[in-house]
């Protein structure tokens, strides 16, 4: 039994205060850890997005430089098939096997030329013309 009550109240009520000032500490210290845990995550997500951009970077230069390669090996083809191509470089492999080979004689060359739209269209339609008339001839 409590003979003064006012007494056992003021104990409970500094208790209760004294449980309020620990459990705002710790509510501050949880806050000050989550800030710190979350300044961790946010450090380690920009290392690692950092690492993954320098990665790429390295990969695109990596790819161009392969590209810059293939396009200066394509040139140097073209120019080594358009020697071989060459008439000089000919003379020489025919020398070299000794194909005896003669030049062409004048009737053995015959020349074309290109016809514009309206020549062709006239010489497809004089030849449908033949092939209808052909057809009509047959049929009788």
């Amino acid at each position: 039994m409590n003979i003064n009550p006012g007494r056992a109240t003021a104990k409970c009520r500094r208790a209760q205060a004294q449980i309020k000032q620990e459990d705002n500490s710790n509510k501050t210290w949880q806050g000050f850890l989550f800030l710190i845990l979350l300044v961790a995550i946010v450090g380690v997500a920009y290392l690692f997005g950092t690492q993954k951009i320098n990665d790429t970077d390295k990969a695109i230069r990596s790819t161009e430089n392969e590209i810059s390669r293939l396009y200066k090996e394509i040139a140097n083809l073209r120019n080594q098939e358009a020697n071989l191509k060459g008439s000089s470089h000919i003379r020489e492999q025919i020398a070299r096997f000794n194909l005896d080979l003669q030049n062409y004689k004048h009737g053995q060359v015959v020349k074309m030329r290109i016809l514009s739209n309206q020549e062709a269209a006239a010489i497809s339609a004089a030849y449908e013309r033949k092939v209808r008339a052909a057809m009509n001839y047959n049929s009788r």
